[in-house]
């Protein structure tokens, strides 16, 4: 890209006579940033397009539902079954001096 800045009289003395015309110098780093903000867009467009209604029955998830793939779940568990699951040792060493 020096090309672009550089007199064509000094390119010359180096030997160099054919050279590209300056406007890609402007032309070729606009076109890759219009290509990655449109290609950003297109994803943001097209994860949007695939995420189902707020309002829709898919979204909604809850200790009855039925999910297709069982090990991995979204589901929150009860009050009771999260104060079951804590560890009172974690605890009990805090409260000691």
């Amino acid at each position: 890209m020096i090309w672009a800045f550089v007199p064509e009289k000094v390119l010359n003395d180096f030997g160099i006579y054919q050279i590209p015309d300056r406007y890609y110098s402007i032309a070729i780093p606009l076109w890759f940033c219009v290509t990655v903000l449109f290609t950003l867009q297109l994803y943001v467009s097209v994860c949007m397009w695939s995420t189902p209604n707020i309002e829709s029955y898919e979204t909604l998830q809850d200790k009855h539902t039925i999910l297709k793939n069982p090990t991995y779940s979204h589901a929150m568990p009860d009050s009771a079954e999260q104060s079951q699951n804590l560890d009172d040792t974690r605890f009990d060493d805090l409260s000691t001096p």
